[in-house]
């Protein structure tokens, strides 16, 4: 776990930024897992942002906001900042308090992205299985903030696959200083890999796993040339939930302007007319179905026992 330290008179800190903030803090040197991680803090800000257990303040009068995305002025607490940064097992203390607090009940659990067990291709696994959501016979209302999440995960369905090889060049080192050089592998250059590392067809769907046994032993060869491989790796989850975030805020965007133009209506948590879309509002069962209906799915409802009057959406898959 790490630890690091704020000042006490900082209330507030530029959301837009945590996300870079933190992964600088847990990979100073590794310019690669910093963006990966980075990316990851993203989509894990969003989805707290736009479920309403973050709420964003205004820069200047510092009040809360019922915005659901992030803007770059946008704060956010610093007690916000410091629950986040836990979930991520990074703590954050009040330089008055240092001392180190118990591990957090609750971790950001690691991605999930094991191998495929089946032939289907990437591009399989990308397409949208079905247009359907899915909702329990007798539901009443529906919350309007789950409606972006679960168009996003219909169009976007994350592949439960390893970040997979996509290219592989070569690093020249220089004889004088500076950056190395970084070229194409020729035919011949490939001829020579076949035969230190015994593949001469290296697959282009090879995990970084796989890849780390045919480096290692590139890297031990007697023979090994003068330059050395710089491998490129396609993170296909992590592509499909950055999608996901984009689609959000589209759809999060397109329920505003349908709501303004009054083609929908949308309710507060106290039964009136919403003006601003913010964590708590909600639709009509009949209201959601002509609007997802408008923009091509279909709401349906199921056989299961709803848990009150307002329910949260899921997605079919079958």
């Amino acid at each position: 776990m790490t630890k690091f330290t704020i000042s006490d008179d900082v209330p507030f800190v530029q959301a837009w930024n945590v996300p870079k903030t933190l992964a600088e803090l847990q990979y100073p040197e590794d310019g690669v897992h910093r963006q990966h991680t980075e990316n990851l803090h993203r989509l894990a800000l969003e989805e707290e942002v736009s479920t309403g257990h973050i709420i964003l303040h205004d820069s200047h009068s510092k009040r809360p906001t019922e915005r659901t995305y992030i803007g770059f002025t946008d704060l956010m607490s610093a007690d916000d900042f410091i629950r986040f940064a836990a979930k991520a097992s990074i703590i954050i203390v009040p330089e008055s308090n240092p001392s180190l607090p118990e591990a957090p009940s609750e971790h950001v659990k690691p991605v999930s992205r094991l191998a495929a067990q089946d032939e289907t291709s990437l591009e399989e696994l990308r397409r949208p299985k079905s247009n359907i959501i899915e909702i329990p016979v007798g539901t009443k209302l529906i919350e309007v903030r789950y409606i972006p999440t679960w168009i996003a995960e219909i169009l976007s369905p994350v592949p439960d696959v390893m970040p997979q090889l996509s290219d592989l060049e070569k690093e020249i080192p220089q004889a004088e200083a500076g950056p190395s050089k970084i070229e194409r592998l020729t035919d011949a250059d490939a001829r020579l890999l076949g035969k230190i590392t015994n593949f001469f067809d290296i697959p282009p769907n090879m995990t970084q796993a796989h890849y780390a046994t045919v480096h290692d032993t590139f890297m031990a060869a007697p023979d090994k040339p003068a330059w050395n491989l710089v491998p490129t790796f396609r993170d296909y989850n992590l592509e499909a939930r950055i999608e996901q975030v984009i689609i959000k805020r589209a759809h999060f965007e397109l329920l505003e302007n349908a709501m303004k133009s009054g083609a929908l209506q949308i309710y507060t948590k106290h039964h009136v007319p919403a003006k601003r879309i913010d964590p708590s509002c909600f639709v009509t069962i009949e209201a959601a179905r002509v609007y997802l209906a408008s923009i091509g799915f279909e709401l349906r409802e199921i056989d299961a026992d709803p848990a009150g009057d307002v329910v949260v959406m899921r997605s079919s898959r079958q």
